[in-house]
């Protein structure tokens, strides 16, 4: 055997290693284990973990993969709390599961998925409406500053970001920096909802 066949053979082996070690179709167990591993404290993680699962099985399933169908055969998802989104996939799903799904595209193959999207005024009502903020004085009008700002913000043409600045915009006077609360309910977008 010369040189090159040996490089060859080698190249081979290493590759063979490699694409075991990516399986593509791993089980619900060895999915929960690595994202468990990394993300277990993040608040929302058990809800999140189940959603990204779900959609890593629905988005890499084919005839061989034994593991992601019984994945998809005995877990269903919960409705989404946003009933109007006329979108499904794992592109309208929280940021944190966004995050796990990619997790698991990484470590066991597939496509990979933007973590930042264009988020509609239900969304972003609904999940301030779920923070501890909302329990404070003036949240409504504090949450309806904190949209409007990050509509304008991070608008970039997208439909709808773009109608919420739209709408929003000749009812929301006021900055930011003059209110606390608003600036909190703005990081909290941003956290959640990315760009």
């Amino acid at each position: 055997m010369n040189k090159i066949q040996l490089k060859y053979l080698i190249k081979e082996c290493v590759l063979e290693i490699l694409d075991e070690s990516k399986s593509s179709d791993p089980t619900k167990e060895q999915m929960i284990e690595l994202l468990s591993s990394k993300y277990s404290k993040k608040e929302g993680f058990v809800d999140s973990a189940k959603r990204a699962i779900y959609w890593y099985a629905h988005n890499n399933y084919d005839e061989q993969s034994n593991n992601l169908h019984n994945i998809l055969s005995t877990q269903k998802l919960d409705p989404k709390p946003f009933k109007h989104e006329k979108r499904e996939g794992v592109e309208t799903e929280s940021r944190l599961t966004r995050i796990l799904y990619n997790e698991l595209c990484e470590t066991f193959g597939g496509k990979e998925t933007s973590i930042g999207f264009d988020p509609d005024k239900h969304q972003m009502i609904w999940y301030l409406e779920k923070t501890k903020l909302s329990q404070e004085r003036g949240f409504q009008d504090s949450a309806d500053l904190a949209i409007y700002w990050y509509a304008k913000n991070k608008n970039t043409g997208d439909d709808n970001l773009y109608d919420v600045y739209v709408e929003y915009g000749p009812f929301s006077q006021g900055s930011l920096s003059d209110d606390d609360l608003a600036m909190k309910l703005y990081n909290e977008l941003e956290e959640e909802f990315g760009y």
